[in-house]
């Protein structure tokens, strides 16, 4: 019997549920914008996020210390997100890809300036993380 089914039946058999053995994915993430990111613009406001799906990626990609990717999403003055791209990498294409994605598909909250909607980039802080917590029983 191979270690890990070895491990597996221990666990089993000591009445621990498999989950809590395997780290779940956690992730975080933050919308800000710099100056830089629309020139010639002196007033945003930064636009909620109002449909904001997490990144799904496989727990094994994860590394043992948080990784972060800040995305850059340009929004259209009507609040879909018209393109995306990596502003800062994290250096695991898995993850940078799982945020892009997710950036993607998200929908803000139009950004007034002067009484109407404008377009506008964004930057999205996307944290990866392992969390390891047991259920309660």
């Amino acid at each position: 019997m191979a270690r890990w089914q070895h491990t597996l039946a221990l666990m089993f058999a000591m009445g621990i549920p498999v989950s809590t053995a395997v780290a779940d994915p956690s992730v975080s993430t933050h919308v800000m914008m710099e100056a830089a990111d629309n020139p010639g613009r002196s007033s945003f406001q930064v636009p909620k996020a109002l449909f904001a799906p997490p990144p799904r990626i496989p727990p094994d990609v994860l590394s043992p210390s948080p990784s972060e990717v800040v995305v850059f999403a340009d929004v259209a003055s009507n609040g879909e997100v018209q393109g995306v791209s990596i502003a800062v990498s994290s250096r695991l294409r898995d993850l940078d890809r799982a945020a892009l994605a997710a950036v993607r598909q998200w929908r803000f909250e139009p950004a007034p300036s002067g009484g109407r909607a404008m377009p506008v980039r964004v930057r999205v802080s996307v944290v990866f993380a392992r969390s390891s917590h047991r259920p309660s029983r």
